[in-house]
C-alpha cells in the first residue's frame, strides 16, 4: 500500500469520527477554567458566551473561518440566548474580521433583539474593523475594547485594478465582450481608466453602504449622524480616544470584562457552545485517530512555558514560517490562565527566546503574565533574546534572569506598510480608489500613505510606545525617568540590562527553575510541566510525513495573493525579520519587534 493511499484511508476514518463523535473537551473560559456546556437548569442564571470569527460560512456542515459556527448556527445561538429564560445575558467575542456587510446586518439585528428582550449584550473587541464595529454599535448594550486594541472605524472604500498596460507590455491582447452598459467585469483587462458606468455603480453601492453604517452607529451609540461622519474621517482610534469619544464603553482585558458582565447580571456561571471543526490537515487527521495524549499531572509542580519565535495575534498555538517559530497569543493566554487557576502549580517559569512581534499580542500576553504573578511567582528566563515584544512579556514576571550575553530590551515600536504602487505603475497597473471616509483605504498596499494618514499613524505609534514604557514601569516598579533612559529602542546585553534595571540577576534556565522552586516553596525534585507539551505520537507521525499543518495554521490569515510566502525556504528569514514582517502581513500596522539577529552568536 502506498503512503498516499494510507493517508487517504486515515483521512476517511478521521472525517467519519469527526462527524459522528461527541466533543467532550470543553474550551477554557476567560478565567482559565472549563466552560459548562449543559443548558441552564430551572432557576439558574447563566451568561451565554458566543464567539464570532470572520465571515461565517453558509450551509450545513460548514465550519466558518475559524472552524467554529456556520452562519445559521450563529443565528440559532443568538435566538436561543434570547428566548431561553435561563440565559440572563450574552457575552460576544469578536475574534477576527472580514464579515460581509449583509451578514453583519443580520448579526447586528439578532443582537439588538436580545438587547430589546432586556438581556444585556456585552461585546468584547481586541481590535475592530469598520464592519465589526457596525455590528457592535447597533447590537450591543456595552462595548469593551482591550487596552492595546485599535478601533479602525475609517469608512469604506473600493479599489479597481486596471491592468491593460501590463497586458500590452506582455504582448497579451484581451478580446472580451459584454452585454449591458454596466457589466464591468472585464474592465480590469480591457481599460486603462475606470469606466463612467463602473464608477456610477460603485458610487451608488458605497453611498448606500456608508449611509447604513452611519445610521447604525448613530442609532446604536446615540450620536448625531453628522457627528458620526466627522468621527469616521478622524479614525482610526486607540482605546483611550475611542472611549473618550463615546464609541466604546469600557477599556479592559477579556477576563475583566467577562467578570464584570457576570457580576452585573448576577449570573452563576458562563456557558459556551462551539462545534468541533472537521480536520483540515494531516496533523489534525492523525491526532483525531490518536489517544496518546499525556495524562494531566496532579502533584505540586512548576510550569515551564516556552516563548520561542515571533509573537503573533492568532488563536493558533503557533508553528513555523519559512523555518521560523511563532507564538500564538490566544493559546498562550489560555495556558497561563490555566496555570494561574491550578493550585498545584506553585510557580511558573517563562523561557523566552523572542525578538517580539505583534504589539497587541504582546500586551495580551503581558496581562496574562501579570495575572499569574499576582497569585504565584513567575520567573522569566531570557535565552538568546528577549527583545521588544519578548521583553514586553518578560516585564510582567516576578523576577527576570538573563545570561550576560543575552539580548534584552529594545523597548520601542515600529510599523507602517509596504506600498506596491510604484511597482504596479512600473508594470502598467493602475488603481482607481473610491472611498467614503478620509482614511478608508489607508491600509491598502496599492497606495502610499498620504501626509494625513502618516501623521495619524505616527500618533498611534507614539501611544503604543507610551503604553510599552508604562507596562515596564508598573511591572518593574521603576521610576519613569529610569525606564525612559533604558528605552528608546536600545538593545542591551544581559550584563548591561542588569545595571540599568531591566533584569534582576544573571543566570540561565536551570537558575530560573531553581529560583522558581525556591519562591514556590518546592523541593529540588518537584516535577515540571512544560507548555507547549512535547509532541504526541500523532504529531510526530504527522511531522515525519512532512505535514505543514502548523505553519499553515499559524498563518491562516495571510491573504491569498501572499500565500506564496508560506513556502519561503528555511533559512530565508531571520527570526527578527519574521517578527517584523509577519504581523504586518497579518493586517497589523504597529509591532514591537527587533528586525535583525546577530550572526555567529
Amino acid at each position: 500500500m502506498t503512503l498516499g493511499r494510507g493517508v487517504a484511508i486515515l483521512a476517511s476514518f478521521a472525517f467519519a469520527l469527526a462527524a459522528c463523535g461527541d466533543d467532550d473537551e470543553a474550551p477554557e473560559r476567560a478565567d482559565g477554567r472549563p466552560y459548562v456546556r449543559f443548558p441552564p437548569k430551572e432557576g439558574e442564571r447563566v451568561i451565554r458566551e458566543i464567539h464570532v470569527s470572520g465571515d461565517l460560512a453558509e450551509g450545513l456542515g460548514a465550519t466558518g473561518a475559524a472552524g467554529k459556527l456556520d452562519f445559521r448556527g450563529l443565528l440559532d445561538e443568538l435566538s436561543e440566548a434570547r428566548t431561553h429564560a435561563g440565559y440572563v445575558g450574552v457575552f460576544v467575542r469578536f475574534r477576527s474580521h472580514g464579515m460581509s456587510w449583509a451578514r453583519a446586518g443580520e448579526v447586528a439585528a439578532a443582537l439588538a433583539r436580545i438587547r430589546n428582550a432586556r438581556k444585556p449584550v456585552d461585546c468584547y473587541l481586541e481590535e475592530s474593523d469598520t464592519v465589526t464595529y457596525r455590528i457592535a454599535a447597533e447590537g450591543c448594550s456595552r462595548i469593551w475594547l482591550t487596552p492595546a486594541g485599535d478601533l479602525d472605524l475609517v469608512g469604506i472604500a473600493s479599489q479597481v485594478v486596471l491592468a491593460r498596460r501590463l497586458l500590452d507590455r506582455l504582448g497579451v491582447t484581451p478580446d472580451l465582450l459584454h452585454v449591458g452598459r454596466y457589466k464591468g467585469a472585464a474592465d480590469t483587462f480591457m481599460l486603462d481608466e475606470i469606466s463612467p458606468e463602473t464608477r456610477e455603480t460603485l458610487d451608488a453601492v458605497l453611498d448606500e453602504t456608508f449611509a447604513e453604517l452611519v445610521d447604525s452607529v448613530a442609532r446604536g451609540r446615540n450620536i448625531a449622524p453628522d457627528r458620526v461622519r466627522a468621527l469616521i474621517d478622524e479614525g482610526p482610534f486607540d482605546s483611550d480616544r475611542a472611549m473618550a469619544l463615546g464609541l466604546v464603553d469600557r477599556i479592559a482585558f477579556d477576563d475583566e470584562a467577562l467578570t464584570r458582565a457576570r457580576n452585573d447580571s448576577s449570573a452563576t456561571r458562563v456557558a459556551v457552545d462551539e462545534t468541533r471543526p472537521a480536520p483540515t490537515n494531516l496533523l489534525e487527521i492523525v491526532s483525531s485517530l490518536s489517544a496518546d495524549a499525556p495524562e494531566e499531572p496532579t502533584a505540586d509542580r512548576i510550569a515551564l512555558v516556552h516563548v520561542t519565535g515571533a509573537i503573533v495575534h492568532t488563536q493558533a498555538r503557533g508553528g513555523g514560517f519559512g523555518g521560523i517559530s511563532t507564538v500564538g497569543s490566544g493559546p498562550f493566554v489560555q495556558a497561563l490562565r490555566r496555570f494561574s487557576n491550578d493550585a498545584a502549580i506553585k510557580a511558573v517559569v517563562l523561557r523566552i527566546d523572542s525578538p517580539g512581534g505583534s504589539a497587541l499580542a504582546s500586551d495580551l500576553i503581558w496581562h496574562a503574565v501579570r495575572r499569574v504573578a499576582r497569585r504565584k511567582p513567575v520567573v522569566a528566563s531570557i535565552g538568546d533574546m528577549g527583545a521588544s515584544g519578548g521583553y514586553y512579556i518578560a516585564a510582567g514576571a516576578t523576577r527576570i534572569l538573563a545570561r550576560r550575553s543575552s539580548l534584552v530590551g529594545s523597548i520601542g515600536v515600529v510599523g507602517g506598510k509596504v506600498s506596491l504602487h510604484r511597482l504596479a505603475e512600473r508594470w502598467g497597473v493602475r488603481v482607481a480608489t473610491l472611498r467614503r471616509g478620509r482614511r478608508a483605504a489607508w491600509t491598502t498596499a496599492l497606495e502610499p500613505f498620504s501626509a494625513d494618514e502618516r501623521a495619524a499613524f505616527q500618533r498611534g505609534m507614539e501611544r503604543t510606545y507610551a503604553r510599552f514604557v508604562s507596562r515596564v514601569r508598573s511591572s518593574r516598579q521603576m521610576p519613569r525617568e529610569r525606564v525612559a533612559a533604558a528605552a528608546e529602542g536600545r538593545l542591551w546585553t544581559g550584563g548591561a540590562a542588569r545595571r540599568v534595571g531591566l533584569i534582576d540577576e544573571e543566570g540561565g534556565l536551570l537558575d530560573a527553575i531553581a529560583r522558581a522552586r525556591s519562591l514556590g516553596r518546592l523541593g529540588a525534585d518537584a516535577p515540571i510541566e512544560e507548555w507547549p507539551p512535547r509532541p504526541t505520537l500523532a504529531e510526530a507521525f504527522s511531522s515525519a510525513l512532512g505535514s505543514e499543518g502548523d505553519a499553515v495554521a499559524a498563518h491562516e490569515a495571510l491573504p491569498g495573493d501572499l500565500a506564496w510566502l508560506r513556502h519561503v525556504p528555511p533559512g530565508a528569514w531571520s527570526s527578527g525579520a519574521a517578527a517584523l514582517v509577519l504581523p504586518l502581513l497579518d493586517g497589523e500596522q504597529t509591532v514591537a519587534a527587533l528586525p535583525f539577529v546577530l550572526v555567529g552568536r
